[in-house]
């Protein structure tokens, strides 16, 4: 099996979701979505081993807009196969009906860093796909391809280092929008909550609603490789298992059983391998007879008229046992069968710690319809609910289409919240209540000077010199001081008026705050900003107050700092003679009782008289006080906003 292994995961690797910071971008789930012009339409691409698909959804945040699926050439999904025909690009059935084709590849598709060769090989037919698919698109909606954006799944297995690479391969085109490369795990969000919304029992719906949000396993399995995602109360865990299990090997070896069992033998197999085109269709041609057998809508006939030995090969592959094809030893004689390998996968998950119990296993991908792997993952797990996705060919690209909306809502909701806060009546609201608070605020600031600092500062003099020239000055040392004073447990002397600003300010956000949330379909009353602001840093600056009071302060303050560094060359022995006699203790006592007194007059100030600077000073530090609570609340308002996703519209198109 693939993956990375850890003693603690049982041999399970892991990818942990990212974190959810917002610098001069917001990393939404792991997806980074730049600063940019806002784009009203979202495009899900599930580039697939085998099949690809497209949906297309507005990046609004309205709970009515359903995610559409693009067919091309009147088909939900298309083969991802890619043929030159001289100067033209040509993808999906097509590719193989053409007669004049050059070159023609199918199952393309591979990790930019585990399989660098074929990478450097094949990345230029993976784009080439995805832009003529995307032009195919333009064509029947414009608008929407001229205002949108790009989100392309990968496997859950692939590395960081593997999906930036193949990012980069999307974003250097210039025939695409910006595209941003997602690992499938983050659509089975989406897929989750859209299985537990479609249930035609609605006592099923309500049982499968209440577990989604506990621990939910779903497995994966498409055609290059199985992807397993735990979601823990919505959030997405990737194990690093089943990167190399794809259905895609079943075709390979029906491929190899025709070329050892086919009727024409060695002869039929030089034929075929001497021309890489047929090859490549014969490969998909097993494909189809796969599907077909386990109950998909094929009909290959269409291919018959190009290929004469066509037809034979499918009645052959239909002769055979194929629905014990994922283990009858008439096709996997040469080694382990694709249904050993995963059991092997099941037991591993079965021992991981991460997967521990899950409540609920969504079973989807191509695999989803072969009843033998929904039974043998049901026995695995016996105590889950068995979930098998109604429409798995769609569901990732619906899901992809989901999530960037979803990422692109948490970065609208983000920058409203923001500029809502820097908009806000907080200014007049505010400042008819700032001169009582700030004068409260004042009081106690100079009273609790000499506790704070002069106190602190004497008993540090007796003792030795306070090198206040490398403290940067009596001032700078002082605020030092008394900063440590408040860290010791003192904020609470405050907090009667730093708890009547939080209560002015959360009722000037308050109906503006409801309004943001309505806006974007959260619950009423789920997304609050309680400000608690404790900090009073914004009453300590170089110069405190109005203009008067400023200019007697920044005198004083000279005064003091001349008159302490003379203070601070008493040599020694005189130092501790002034402690010994009581006289520093005097001193401080004095010093008490004027600060008492100047406490007084700076708040009877401070209670009349708060100037413009202070004023915007604090409604600054409120303004960042209250953008640090929307920060700290994102995490909430991406699962709220997640929760809010509507169902998918079945018929839409």
């Amino acid at each position: 099996m693939a993956g990375s292994s850890s003693e603690s995961m049982k041999n399970v690797g892991v990818h942990a979701p990212y974190g959810r910071v917002r610098i001069t971008s917001l990393n939404v789930g792991g997806t980074v979505i730049t600063e940019k012009p806002a784009r009203n339409y979202i495009i899900g691409f599930d580039l697939g081993d085998g099949e690809s698909c497209l949906s297309y959804i507005s990046s609004g945040c309205s709970l009515e807009t359903s995610r559409s699926i693009f067919s091309l050439n009147q088909k939900d999904t298309t083969p991802t196969v890619i043929a030159e025909i001289d100067d033209e690009i040509v993808i999906g059935e097509k590719a193989f009906i053409r007669p004049d084709v050059i070159e023609l590849e199918v199952n393309f598709k591979s990790d930019p860093t585990l399989d660098k060769k074929r990478w450097k090989l094949r990345r230029d037919d993976i784009l080439s796909f995805v832009e003529t698919f995307f032009q195919e698109f333009s064509k029947k909606h414009p608008k929407i391809a001229e205002d949108c954006e790009i989100f392309i799944g990968c496997p859950s297995s692939w590395s960081e280092e593997s999906r930036g690479i193949y990012e980069q391969h999307f974003l250097d085109s210039e025939e695409l929008p910006v595209c941003h490369v997602v690992p499938e795990s983050r659509a089975a969000l989406i897929q989750a909550l859209d299985i537990s919304r479609k249930s035609n029992n609605q006592d099923s719906e309500q049982q499968l609603r209440e577990l989604i949000h506990k621990r939910v396993l779903l497995i994966d399995i498409g055609s290059s490789t199985t992807d397993v995602t735990v979601l823990d109360n919505l959030e997405p865990f990737e194990i690093e298992i089943g990167g190399d299990l794809g259905l895609g090997l079943v075709d390979k070896q029906l491929r190899k059983t025709i070329y050892r069992e086919y009727l024409e033998g060695k002869t039929f197999e030089r034929r075929i391998r001497e021309d890489r085109r047929e090859e490549q269709f014969l490969l998909y041609l097993c494909r189809l007879a796969k599907e077909y057998t386990f109950g998909c809508d094929v009909n290959p006939s269409k291919f018959f008229e190009q290929r004469d030995w066509a037809e034979g090969c499918w009645r052959f592959l239909l002769s055979t046992n194929l629905h014990n094809c994922l283990v009858d030893n008439y096709f996997w004689e040469d080694g382990e069968s694709w249904l050993d390998r995963y059991h092997s996968l099941l037991k591993e998950l079965q021992e991981s710690v991460l997967v521990g119990n899950p409540n609920v296993v969504i079973i989807t991908g191509g695999g989803s319809n072969i009843q033998q792997l929904r039974s043998e993952t049901g026995k695995a797990f016996p105590n889950a609910l068995l979930v098998q996705d109604p429409e798995p060919s769609l569901s990732i690209a619906r899901g992809l289409a989901g999530y960037g909306q979803w990422c692109v809502n948490v970065e609208n909701f983000y920058s409203d919240a923001i500029t809502l806060i820097q908009s806000s009546n907080i200014d007049s609201e505010v400042f008819s209540e700032l001169n009582p608070i700030v004068g409260e605020i004042a009081y106690h600031f100079r009273k609790s000077w000499i506790h704070a600092v002069w106190r602190p500062m004497a008993a540090q003099w007796k003792d030795g010199e306070l090198n206040l020239r490398e403290q940067g000055g009596l001032y700078n040392y002082s605020l030092k001081l008394y900063r440590k004073w408040l860290n010791e447990g003192h904020r609470s002397l405050f907090e009667p008026a730093l708890n009547r600003l939080s209560e002015v300010t959360n009722c000037a956000l308050r109906e503006d705050i409801r309004k943001l949330g309505e806006r974007y379909g959260l619950p009423v009353g789920s997304f609050k900003l309680n400000l608690e602001i404790s900090p009073i840093e914004f009453f300590m600056p170089e110069s405190p107050g109005g203009d008067l009071i400023s200019k007697v302060t920044q005198a004083y303050r000279v005064y003091e700092d001349v008159g302490f560094q003379i203070v601070d060359q008493v040599p020694t022995p005189l130092r501790k003679l002034a402690h010994s006699t009581g006289f520093l203790n005097f001193a401080l006592k004095s010093e008490e009782v004027m600060e008492n007194a100047l406490a007084a007059v700076i708040g009877a100030w401070y209670g009349a008289n708060v100037s413009l600077e202070m004023r915007q000073r604090i409604i600054k530090f409120v303004r960042d006080e209250a953008k640090q609570e929307v920060d700290k609340q994102l995490g909430s308002v991406e699962k709220l906003l997640l929760e809010s996703h509507r169902p998918l519209n079945n018929g839409a198109r």
